[in-house]
């Protein structure tokens, strides 16, 4: 009698063990604060954020101007320079 009650507590022992580490190891992600090395303004004028592509970044205004971004100046207050622009006519 008195072995199956050590071997219960045993089993109970080690089921909240492996409970336990397998919660660290398979559990919540850790979660990483990043601060950006660079940021950027873009001016209102040229739209909404479309995606990105091949060309960079893409923008368009209202009237159906698209604007593609490639490069980035950063730490400067002007406007990224403008790589690819297609008007609508």
């Amino acid at each position: 009698m008195r072995d199956k009650r050590v071997i219960g507590l045993l089993a109970l022992l080690a089921g909240v063990i492996v409970s336990a580490c397998a919660e660290r190891l398979m559990g919540r992600p850790v979660q990483v604060e990043q601060t950006p090395r660079c940021t950027v303004a873009v001016p209102k004028e040229w739209g909404a954020y479309i995606g990105a592509g091949s060309y960079g970044l893409e923008f368009k205004d209202d009237a159906g101007t698209v604007r593609f971004v490639k490069q980035f100046a950063c730490g400067t207050e002007s406007a990224p320079n403008i790589g690819l622009e297609v008007h609508r006519r």
